[in-house]
């Protein structure tokens, strides 16, 4: 009878439904990183076996589950990517004055401007299917483009498609 248990809470005996009756089965999946996890997409397969008179039937119902990333990692990887962009441009002589104050200022700027592009990327459903910010690369890429490449350049984002389309 102890074996019986202890095969029924494992899940390896069938459990009989009564019409109205529900089953709940638990899976436990952990990550070991959180800033550099990759999104993950997962097939499960469940499978069903039911008896009408004397015929035995037998169905799968696929369920899809898609983890994304944290999108605090999605954050950093953003105001980092704007730091080492916007060091770049200084640094490199594509602004022609480069002092203490101006690389801190456009660090700065570069950090608050890409964590409102990649906030701007996340809630625009338009903007899915040319740019999917998933993970802390994305946000790193997306920021080194806003540090590099300035604000401006972004700015399209933040303005209604039919005040665009009336002008």
């Amino acid at each position: 009878m102890l074996l019986r248990l202890h095969l029924y809470l494992n899940g390896l005996l069938p459990t009989t439904l009564q019409p109205g009756n529900t089953v709940v089965r638990q899976f436990v999946l952990r990550t070991r990183r959180w800033l550099l996890f990759t999104p993950l997409s997962y097939n499960f397969k469940i499978q069903v076996n039911y008896r009408l008179g004397e015929t035995y039937h037998f169905d799968t119902i696929n369920y899809n589950l898609n983890i994304r990333s944290n999108f605090f990692s999605i954050c950093i990887g953003a105001v980092l990517g704007s730091l080492m962009g916007s060091l770049l441009r200084n640094l490199s002589g594509v602004v022609s004055q480069v002092t203490a104050m101006a690389v801190w200022q456009a660090v700065i700027v570069g950090g608050i401007s890409s964590l409102a592009v990649v906030i701007a990327f996340a809630r625009k459903t338009a903007a899915q299917p040319m740019v999917s910010i998933e993970d802390f690369w994305g946000g790193t890429l997306i920021g080194f483009s806003v540090g590099f490449f300035g604000f401006e350049k972004f700015l399209y984002l933040f303005t209604n498609p039919s005040s665009t389309a009336s002008h």
